[in-house]
């Protein structure tokens, strides 16, 4: 069977790997099939078909010294000993050059082998690569809160983790002890601030009111505002 020869790092063995290098292998069949096509005679291209189905279905098996022994397609008992030529009778027709379906299927098999098992490694290398940048989860624990916290004037919320809740709330506290909440300034205005000139007033005598000097009028007496 040609897909016995095709392996990486035993993965040939791994179900999990058994589709992902079977599809990578097809795929590199196809590829190289289209580019058969493409550069041998036009009298080849219908051998060129049988050849894929002969390496698709494993009947292709590449051996030592750049030898192959390829199965029959019309006998199924019967297998071809590729050595550099193919003994059967249809790689003797001139119109060919000797590229005869099986011939075409050892050279398939032989660069899909190699192209497949190229591209397998990349896949498992860019696969591991990618795993091994995403961030391992933390387990779940037993308890967990989120505190939010204001520090250096900046929002930032703190996850905390104990195995129990007392311990955790103990941890809580001594966290916001250490952080304690930043009052905003108020806004509000002291007692007898005047809005319409943003200044402090004076208390009135009998203790009723607030007052203070606002301007003078022509003749030199005072204007006095109550803060409206």
């Amino acid at each position: 069977m040609m897909l016995a020869n095709f392996s990486l790092n035993g993965s040939a063995e791994n179900h999990d790997f058994e589709p992902l290098t079977r599809k990578i292998f097809r795929e590199a069949v196809s590829e190289l099939a289209v580019k058969a096509k493409e550069t041998l005679p036009d009298a080849v291209n219908g051998r060129v078909d049988k050849a894929v189905a002969i390496v698709l279905s494993g009947d292709v098996e590449l051996m030592a010294d750049d030898k192959a022994v390829v199965g029959s397609q019309s006998d199924a008992g019967l297998h071809y000993v590729y050595d550099g030529e193919c003994e059967c009778r249809d790689s003797d027709r001139p119109e060919i050059d000797g590229w005869c379906k099986h011939r075409i299927a050892v050279a398939i098999a032989k660069r899909a082998n190699a192209l497949a098992r190229e591209r397998l490694q990349e896949t498992l290398e860019r696969e591991q690569s990618t795993n091994q940048l995403q961030p391992a989860s933390l387990p779940e624990a037993p308890a967990s809160a989120n505190v939010y916290l204001t520090i250096q004037g900046r929002k930032v919320q703190l996850t905390l983790r104990d195995h129990d809740e007392d311990s955790l709330l103990t941890r809580m506290e001594l966290l916001l002890n250490r952080f304690p909440e930043e009052m905003p300034e108020s806004t509000t205005p002291p007692e007898g601030w005047c809005p319409v000139h943003q200044v402090q007033m004076k208390r009135s005598k009998d203790g009723n009111g607030w007052y203070h000097k606002s301007g003078e009028k022509p003749d030199g007496k005072a204007i006095w505002c109550r803060g409206k």
